[in-house]
């Protein structure tokens, strides 16, 4: 399911019996059968610090049954990306951070007005997007 909470993380661990035994980095993830996904990336080692401050320790939401739980961790922090430079550990913005960049995109045009016709006239759609078969 395109924009679900798994496709926002950056990391992943596994559990087993309550103890971490491994980390990853998440490029992508996959469908693989139907109904079932499966995490791109690469297994990460010693030195780390993902894989340091977890691998071997136990679980930072203990023994759990389900094989996907989240947890928040100041590891997985990155940029907004709306360019104000505060941490985030989940999604792409801070609450509210996409729409103050979208209104400051829209200001460097001028006015709304003046953005959708920037916009209307800059946007050309490839040919799969226009629906047009050739």
């Amino acid at each position: 399911m395109p924009g679900s909470r798994v496709e926002r993380e950056r990391f992943a661990v596994v559990n087993g019996g309550g103890i971490i035994r491994l980390a990853m980095e998440i490029d992508g993830v996959v469908d693989i059968s139907v109904g079932r996904r499966a995490f791109e990336g690469r297994v990460l080692g010693p030195g780390h610090p993902v894989h340091d401050d977890y691998v071997g320790k136990p679980a930072p939401n203990g023994a759990q049954q389900n094989p996907i739980t989240y947890f928040d961790s100041p590891l997985g922090n990155r940029e907004c990306n709306c360019g104000c430079g505060k941490p985030i550990s989940r999604g792409d913005f801070l609450p509210g951070h996409d729409q103050r960049a979208i209104r400051e995109r829209i200001a460097r045009v001028g006015t709304v007005l003046d953005f959708i016709a920037w916009f209307d006239q800059t946007w050309k759609p490839d040919q799969d997007q226009q629906g047009d078969a050739a």
